[in-house]
């Protein structure tokens, strides 16, 4: 079954959607005559405690610093933006993952620091070109439309299965139109393999939509698997919204995966027909305290395979670059669910939600810091 997971985590994901990850409030900006030079980064550390059991993965507890989880928070990042000819700008990104407890994660193995994006492209009054290795489309998606943005013990997405970025992947992003726009993307090699013959080829079409305290994203996903047997064809539909009303902003989304051709029941069914919801709130308490709140669900009708897990959250920020966080989760897997506490989202983490065996336990708490500069 794990060998069909890597299969699904190959081609389900996402697309390179305009690096859209977070960004620092203060980066350190070069400025010359033709454009800019920006390093920014974000130092996220703080412990991380699991516990509990889950049908087939027993009693299981685990503890320590969330960075050897590999999350998603840490990194340091240099961008580029110089002027060509008519308004068109060379644009780039290489963005490193920080690995301070020199931990062997998927991805980052012991390194200290690991390739998260590196792109280069174009930018212009016509839209944006780009290519490399790039956030998903998907990934993206989850995390928007996620009020722990992808990582903490009460992550939504850390539920679903996922790969974060795309290798080889090219996109183009519309200019926004009305609080519209669209990115259109494709890679042969979603997973960046050497051999052609295990590429992973994968369509994405992600349209997103902002007017006022009104933000909508839908994200469809057309993906193969060249040398597998029993998968060939996969669909990806994804759906988020938010609002944000006078006293608390309301979000969730929709996750939706089928097989298309062939259908193997026993080794593909936990994939058919595969659902993830989340809703979430966040509200302002003062002007320096958030809470959080959230409910998720994973739900693979066909092998009846489903779990809900609760998360609450707290947040103060001590400068405006500057803040603290608790968190605490709860799984209940009551209706024939094997779903774990995984920390985040991401595909560098050693237990990422990628699978039942992704993480520890059914109960989770955290508490750190975060700083962006």
């Amino acid at each position: 079954m794990q060998s069909f997971r890597k299969l699904f985590l190959a081609c389900s994901v996402v697309l390179g959607c305009a690096a859209t990850h977070a960004q620092s409030t203060d980066p350190l900006t070069f400025t010359s005559s033709s454009g800019s030079t920006t390093i920014y980064g974000t130092a996220d550390l703080g412990y991380v405690d699991r516990w509990g059991s889950s049908p087939g993965n027993g009693d299981t507890r685990a503890r320590g610093y969330q960075t050897a989880a590999g999350s998603d928070g840490s990194r340091v990042g240099i961008k580029i933006a110089y002027d060509l000819f008519d308004s068109t700008k060379l644009i780039g990104d290489v963005e490193y993952g920080v690995n301070p407890a020199g931990h062997e994660d998927a991805g980052s193995e012991d390194r200290l620091l690991f390739t998260r994006v590196a792109y280069l492209g174009l930018a212009g009054n016509w839209g944006t070109f780009l290519g490399g290795k790039v956030d998903g489309a998907r990934a993206t998606l989850l995390k928007t439309y996620d009020v722990f943005q992808g990582r903490s013990v009460a992550s939504a997405g850390a539920l679903q299965i996922e790969t974060t970025r795309a290798n080889d992947a090219v996109a183009y992003i519309t200019p926004v139109w009305k609080g519209l726009n669209v990115t259109l993307a494709y890679t042969w090699n979603l997973l960046g393999v050497a051999s052609h013959d295990a590429a992973s080829p994968v369509y994405a079409v992600k349209l997103d939509y902002k007017n006022g305290p009104f933000q909508f994203s839908y994200d469809h996903e057309d993906g193969w698997w060249n040398s597998a047997p029993g998968l060939s064809r996969l669909f990806v539909n994804s759906a988020g919204a938010s609002y944000a009303f006078s006293r608390f902003t309301l979000m969730g989304f929709v996750d939706h995966t089928s097989i298309v051709r062939p259908f193997d029941p026993a080794a593909l069914g936990y994939f058919q027909g595969h659902w993830g919801y989340s809703i979430g709130a966040s509200v302002p308490l003062s002007d320096v305290d958030l809470a959080k709140l959230s409910w998720n669900r994973r739900d693979s009708q066909y092998t009846h395979n489903r779990c809900d897990k609760w998360g609450v959250g707290y947040q103060h920020s001590l400068t405006k670059n500057f803040y603290l966080y608790t968190d605490f989760a709860t799984i209940n897997n009551s209706h024939g669910g094997t779903c774990t506490i995984a920390y985040s989202n991401e595909q560098t983490s050693a237990d990422l939600g990628s699978s039942d065996a992704g993480g520890h336990g059914d109960r989770g708490v955290d508490t750190g810091f975060v700083y962006n500069f």
